[in-house]
C-alpha cells in the first residue's frame, strides 16, 4: 500500500513514496498509535500550520494542494528577497531580448504551465479576489478561476464580446475608451507571478522570435512543440510546448497547437489581443478573444 509522508520544517518539505496511494484515510506514520490528521480534506492552511516535527500522511489531493501552497509561498518569499531562480536564453536576436526557458507556472521547459486570460494574473484553479465575476459565476461561493468566458473576464462588465470593457479599450461602442494598448505591469501575468525581472512579450518581440530563429517541430518527454534555436548557435534554444488553450472550463488542442499571449492589444478590435500561434506545419501570429486562457512565456526586463 502506497503512503506519501510529508515533513514540514520551516519551508522545507520531504516526500517519500512507496506502493500505492490511499485516497480515503490518514495513517499513523511513526507507529505510536496516533493519527495526526483525521480528515484528509483538511485545508492547506491547517496542514501547513502543524509543527516542524509533525509528520503527516495525506491523500494525493491534499498533497498536491500542500505542494502548490508551498510553491506559492516560496515564490512570494523569493520575490520579496529579490531572488530570481528563473532561467533565460540569449537567442542572438537583433533586439537582444532574452527569452525564459519555461512558461509561467511550469516546472520544466516542456511543462504546459498555467493558463491566463489576457490581462489577468490568476490562473485556472487559483483564487482571485479582485475578480467579482468569478465569484458570481461560482454561485457566490468562491473567487476561484473555474471558467474562461466573457462573463468571468476581469475587464468585461457583460456577458459577450460586446462588453462593455472596463480597461484596455479603444472602441467607444464597447465602453469607456482609455486607449491602453499594452498591458500595465499590474496586469502582466509574467511580472506579477515571476517578479520585477520579467514581463510578457509584445507582439513585435514575438514577431522577432518567429522571424529570426530556426523552428523545429519535435517532442520532449512526450510533449509536442517547437524547438526554437538561435540561427548563429544552434546549441542555444528554448522549447515551446503545444499547450493548447482553455475556453469555458476545458482544455483544447493540447499536443497539437500552441497559443502564447503577447502583452499587445489589437487596437483596431479591442475584443482581441495578439498571440503567437503555431501547429506542426506553421508558425504565425493571430489575435483572439481576450477571455480565453493561454500560456505565457516571459521575456527578461532590461
Amino acid at each position: 500500500m502506497k503512503k506519501t509522508i510529508i515533513t514540514l520544517s520551516a519551508l522545507c518539505i520531504s516526500v517519500f513514496c512507496s506502493a500505492q496511494l490511499k485516497t480515503t484515510s490518514a495513517y499513523d506514520v511513526d507507529g505510536n498509535g496516533a493519527v495526526n490528521i483525521s480528515d484528509v480534506s483538511s485545508t492547506v492552511e491547517k496542514v501547513l500550520g502543524r509543527t516542524a516535527d509533525n509528520r503527516q500522511v495525506v491523500d494525493a489531493a491534499t498533497l498536491n494542494s500542500v505542494l502548490q501552497s508551498i510553491d506559492t509561498r516560496l515564490a512570494a518569499i523569493e520575490a520579496k528577497l529579490g531572488i530570481d531562480t528563473h532561467e533565460y536564453v540569449d537567442l542572438d536576436l537583433p533586439s537582444g531580448t532574452l527569452w525564459a526557458t519555461m512558461n509561467v507556472g511550469a516546472e520544466s521547459p516542456e511543462d504546459y504551465g498555467n493558463y491566463y486570460a489576457w490581462g489577468e494574473t490568476k490562473a485556472y484553479g487559483e483564487q482571485d479576489t479582485s475578480n467579482a465575476y468569478n465569484y458570481s459565476y461560482n454561485g457566490n461561493s468562491s473567487y476561484k478561476k473555474t471558467a474562461y468566458y466573457w462573463s468571468t473576464y476581469k475587464w468585461c462588465d457583460g456577458y459577450t464580446y460586446e462588453g462593455p470593457f472596463t480597461k484596455y479599450n479603444t472602441d467607444s461602442s464597447r465602453g469607456t475608451v482609455d486607449n491602453k494598448k499594452v498591458l500595465e505591469l499590474a496586469d502582466d501575468a509574467a511580472y506579477v507571478n515571476w517578479g520585477e525581472n520579467w514581463r510578457m512579450p509584445t507582439k513585435a518581440e514575438q514577431d522577432e522570435l518567429r522571424d529570426n530563429c530556426t523552428w523545429t517541430w519535435t517532442s520532449i518527454n512526450g510533449k509536442n512543440g517547437y524547438k526554437v534555436s538561435s540561427k548563429k548557435d544552434s546549441s542555444k534554444y528554448i522549447f515551446l510546448p503545444a499547450a493548447g488553450h482553455r475556453r469555458d472550463s476545458s482544455l483544447y488542442l493540447d499536443g497539437s497547437r500552441g497559443y502564447y499571449w503577447s502583452s499587445s492589444l489589437d487596437e483596431s478590435d479591442p475584443v482581441r489581443a495578439y498571440e503567437l500561434y503555431f501547429d506542426s506545419s506553421r508558425v504565425d501570429w493571430s489575435h483572439t478573444h481576450r477571455c480565453f486562457g493561454f500560456p505565457v512565456r516571459p521575456v527578461r526586463r532590461q
